[in-house]
């Protein structure tokens, strides 16, 4: 629910960015990495964050055509069940 947020919305996502929401009783935080989402050229960088739960590590990438299409394509970059 969370990468769904961050996907459809430009404004989220970007490096440094905190979007954490709880669902259900569990919490999800996505952080937007470095370089994530910055203005490049005449358009943005494609947005990449790192997200995490209680039991779950994941880095998604979001291709968002120069900022003209948020979230076209998701990317997992990695994922991680933890302990």
């Amino acid at each position: 629910y969370t990468l769904a947020i961050v996907r459809d919305d430009l404004t989220k996502g970007r490096e440094g960015q905190t979007e954490t929401r709880t669902v259900a009783g569990v919490t999800a935080t996505c952080v937007g990495q470095t370089g994530s989402g910055l203005i490049s050229g005449a358009g943005r960088t494609d947005r990449v964050v790192a997200c995490s739960t209680p039991s779950i590590n994941t880095k998604v990438r979001f291709f968002d055509r120069s900022g003209d299409g948020p979230g076209v394509i998701e990317e997992t970059l990695s994922w991680a069940v933890k302990g």
